[in-house]
């Protein structure tokens, strides 16, 4: 199993105890289009509606691989039908001192179905049959 972070920044896993879990350095960045249109201004400020479109440097799904992507990348992919079970978010956000974020708890998933857990041993019965199974398993199969 490989995790890629897909973002412009390191993902740390920090445990409770403030340990080092685990650490995905940026590999590329995955993203989605992206169109701003002038909604107003407050005072010397524009605000901008934002329009998000398909997404850009996001490999399609690959057996074993999991994607560390922004929801916006995540939400883009959902949107053009590509399936989402290898995507993956951070989730509880670990901060220092200052209040910056210096990592997460844990990595989450989106996805109804559950996440490519790679459990292909289970695959006889697999919804999943076929070209979109990779080993695709939750409680609600």
């Amino acid at each position: 199993m490989t995790i890629k972070n897909l973002t412009p920044h390191s993902v740390n896993i920090i445990a409770e105890d403030g340990s080092l879990t685990a650490s995905f350095p940026s590999e590329g960045i995955a993203r989605a289009t992206q169109q701003a249109e002038c909604a107003g201004r407050l005072g010397d400020v524009e605000v901008v509606s934002m329009k998000f479109g398909e997404p850009v440097d996001l490999p399609a799904p690959s057996q074993d691989t999991f994607l560390i992507v922004s929801v916006i990348t995540l939400n883009a992919a959902r949107e053009t039908g590509r399936q989402i079970g290898d995507l993956l978010l951070t989730a509880d956000p670990v901060r220092n001192d200052e209040g910056q974020i210096i990592g997460c708890r844990r990595l989450a998933t989106q996805d109804p179905d559950g996440f490519y857990c790679n459990q292909s041993e289970h695959c006889e019965d697999c919804k999943f049959q076929g070209s979109n199974c990779f080993g695709q398993h939750s409680s609600n199969q």
